[in-house]
């Protein structure tokens, strides 16, 4: 069973730092896709 769980953790440790990417992505392009929203209704409209 040991032998199991120490499998498991490597997938676990080498699946982890693919699976952030699309939310790491995903953070950043909304972030910037705020602030320029933001910065483009100075003009009052």
């Amino acid at each position: 069973m040991t032998t199991r769980k120490f499998q498991f953790r490597q997938l676990h440790r080498a699946i982890a730092p693919i699976m952030i990417l699309p939310i790491l992505l995903s953070l950043t392009t909304g972030s910037f896709y705020q602030i320029i929203d933001l910065a483009g209704k100075e003009d009052g409209c």
